[in-house]
């Protein structure tokens, strides 16, 4: 099965990294982010995820560590 990333943005204007893999959502949040948070590239086939964050000097930082805030949820389910 395959994974996906990408980001959203919440009612706060925050961006948020996200791993979609398995039928859940895993958001990704480095803990250096400012207010405009991080952001999910892409993702090899190791896994691992090419990510920036930006601090609160409004800096982007590229990393690939797997240095984020992890939440897991189930996917919703889709529209009927």
């Amino acid at each position: 099965m395959g994974q996906i990333v990408g980001e959203y943005r919440d009612a706060g204007g925050r961006t948020h990294g996200f791993l979609y893999s398995g039928g859940f959502y895993t958001t990704l949040d480095d803990p250096l982010a400012g207010s405009i948070g991080t952001e999910a590239f892409g993702i090899n086939n190791m896994g691992q995820i090419v990510r920036a964050y930006f601090d609160s000097s409004n800096h982007q930082h590229g990393f690939s560590k797997p240095r984020c805030r992890t939440r897991r949820r189930p996917a919703a389910p889709p529209p009927t």
